[in-house]
């Protein structure tokens, strides 16, 4: 059995090749897996922000998921919320 975070991933592999499909889109289901991990666990969900930000030193991840929180987005596919 996979964790969330492995099912994620998979998921990823199958829907986009490297180099293929939208890269706001695939921020944005990046965005929306943390959020959902952090409903269910803050601390798990910010473990894969720090790791993800020392893979991706100038990404906006973090930033993004907590602009998203902020206006109420938990995750739910699909859910993007523009300022």
């Amino acid at each position: 059995m996979h964790t969330t975070q492995q099912q994620w991933h998979l998921t990823m592999a199958e829907v986009f090749k490297e180099g293929e499909g939208d890269d706001a889109f695939r921020h944005q289901c990046l965005v929306r897996h943390v959020l959902s991990m952090r409903v269910n666990d803050r601390g798990a969900a910010w473990k894969f922000v720090r790791l993800w930000n020392e893979k991706h030193p100038d990404s906006c991840l973090q930033n993004d998921v907590v602009n998203q929180w902020e206006r109420g987005n938990r995750g739910v596919n699909g859910d993007w919320r523009d300022a």
